[in-house]
């Protein structure tokens, strides 16, 4: 079998990965309402095309403890890079949630393929490639980052980037490849702050693999065309100085319980607390599953001295540790927990082709999790075939489907099929169609009120031209209550966190499905000002007093 041949073996079956989780995730991609923070994150990308900036219109927040103090003029509590990708999308689609989880998606392809990479250079293995990005394509760490309208999937995959560009130059030298590197943390620095676990990783390997004055000249290399990278925040920085200031310091400073240099010897704290949120994330399974296979390769790689799954080990335990130390005990982080993951799955097809190797029998073990030294080969690692057919020439392919079996039982539950499911059943019904849903909900409702509308619905309302407030009263977002408006929209997160029994609102109408969570709700409210302005509008026309005149205002 030859290496061409080999290879677009490969190439096929990492297509075939990216086309199953497009084909999976793309038809509920669309038809979902807005999930966890997609108000925030799926609306700058239509700002941008209007006037340049990235903005949350709907949010005109001026209490000053809030993260999006101003944020109706400009947004800077996130870094801007994935918002301008977004629009990119946005450009040629209907702006719907659909179409920003669209571009999420094709982050997420590419951290596929950059998984893969990463874990064919480091095994020399394209089976444990294809097992690294097959797996991590269907775990829960994955779904929730490539399928939402979030900058977690892209900042990952500019983080998998940077790391194989460094792998890369340890191997074959040279300083473009560290220009490279340094690029992709910039972009992953204007996508995310979490791209700073990347940066320290990338930091330290450069610093530590150099020898002599090199040292010093590498890593400063690698440092300084990042930050120039990141220095294209600038401008807008600069044309909006305290709405930046109150942002960044809102969303940064004060909200930890133990300073950063505690949490960094003294991890324990921050190494649990993100355990258990991962755990029930992504379930006792997967949970276990990706750590397992972390930890079998480690042990193998320690025995077995192999260099390159000693390298996917090491990124992915300082991965973990950085990114509990960043975080911290203060903010339930799901989508961050892509990178480890991607490391963890890289691990893991590692350590299955290692399984499969033993449990297909002494001809074909490999030496270790790697099988060989893959720095200058972008062959597959060949094993050795028998010398007659007989039972035994079986044994891989026997091993290798019953490891995949248990592999996928395990990955199964919480990996989207019932959504899936549950579409697919109701493909006609419109409870089941966000956006058509939407525009039902919308048509039923005056065109000049003001609205207050939960994240499932705020794209849609904004979209439509209607005048739209953020329907939530925490003070780190936004205050209702300090806002007029006419209306009401209460879906199931606003009504989970029991919005409307705090708010001065009476119920209208409900439509939707309330007890399938897969099928659209939303309960309409209307503000008390709208029934005292009925009533007195009645008073008016008895000769009573002086008429209600509705004072609504958004910035």
């Amino acid at each position: 079998m030859t290496t061409s041949r080999v290879l677009t073996k490969s190439q096929a079956g990492l297509i075939v990965i990216c086309l199953c989780f497009l084909l999976m995730r793309a038809p509920v991609m669309y038809r979902q309402p807005g999930g966890q923070d997609e108000d925030q994150y799926a609306i700058p990308g239509l700002t941008i095309l209007e006037g340049g900036i990235p903005r949350l219109p709907h949010v005109p927040a001026r209490n000053q403890e809030s993260v999006f103090f101003h944020a109706d003029e400009a947004l800077f509590s996130q870094p801007p890079l994935y918002f301008y990708y977004q629009a990119l999308f946005y450009s040629a689609l209907p702006p719907v949630y659909g179409t920003a989880r669209i571009a999420s998606a094709i982050a997420g392809v590419m951290s596929i393929w950059l998984v893969y990479r990463l874990t064919f250079k480091a095994s020399g293995s394209t089976a444990a490639a294809l097992w690294a990005a097959g797996l991590l394509s269907v775990s829960r760490w994955y779904y929730f980052s490539a399928t939402f309208a979030r900058p977690d999937i892209l900042c990952a995959a500019f983080g998998f980037a940077s790391i194989l560009g460094v792998l890369e130059w340890s191997r074959t030298g040279g300083t473009r490849r560290l220009v490279l590197s340094g690029l992709c943390l910039g972009l992953g620095g204007l996508t995310h702050p979490f791209a700073i676990v990347s940066a320290v990783q990338v930091g330290v390997w450069v610093f530590v693999a150099s020898r002599g004055w090199r040292k010093f000249a590498n890593f400063g290399l690698v440092l300084c065309t990042a930050l120039l990278v990141f220095c294209a925040w600038l401008p807008l920085i600069l044309k909006y100085p305290d709405v930046f200031e109150t942002q960044i310091r809102n969303q940064f400073g004060g909200a930890a319980t133990e300073s950063i240099l505690t949490r960094l010897f003294l991890p324990a704290s921050s190494l649990s607390y993100h355990a258990r949120v991962m755990w029930q994330h992504a379930g006792a399974q997967q949970f276990l599953l990706a750590l397992g296979g972390l930890v079998g390769v480690t042990w193998l790689a320690v025995r077995s001295r192999d260099q390159g799954a000693r390298t996917i080990c090491w990124l992915g335990w300082s991965s973990i540790l950085l990114m509990s130390i960043a975080v911290g005990t203060h903010h339930q982080v799901i989508g961050y927990w892509v990178y480890p993951a991607g490391f963890m799955f890289a691990a893991l097809g590692m350590g299955l082709e290692a399984a499969i190797g033993w449990l297909a029998g002494p001809a074909t073990v490999p030496p270790g999790p790697s099988g060989h030294d893959a720095s200058h080969s972008d062959g597959d690692s060949h094993i050795a075939e028998p010398t007659s057919v007989s039972n035994r020439s079986m044994r891989p392919a026997l091993a290798r489907t019953a490891v995949g079996l248990a592999a996928i039982a395990l990955l199964a539950p919480g990996s989207g099929v019932r959504a899936l499911v549950a579409h697919l059943q109701h493909w006609r019904d419109v409870n089941y169609d966000a956006p058509r849903f939407a525009r039902v909900l919308i048509s039923q409702l005056p065109a000049d009120s003001v609205y207050a509308v939960d994240t499932q619905f705020a794209l849609d309302f904004l979209a439509a031209g209607r005048r739209t407030l953020m329907a939530n009263d925490l003070p780190q977002y936004m205050l209702i209550h300090e806002f007029d408006y006419d209306w009401l929209i209460a879906s199931r997160h606003a009504l989970d966190t029991g919005l409307p029994t705090r708010l001065n609102v009476q119920l209208h109408s409900q439509s939707g499905i309330a007890a399938d969570r897969f099928a659209c709700y939303a309960e309409v409210y209307r503000s008390t000002r709208i029934v005292d302005a009925q009533l007195q509008d009645q008073a008016d026309a008895t000769g009573g007093p002086a008429g209600y005149v509705s004072a609504v205002g958004v910035h």
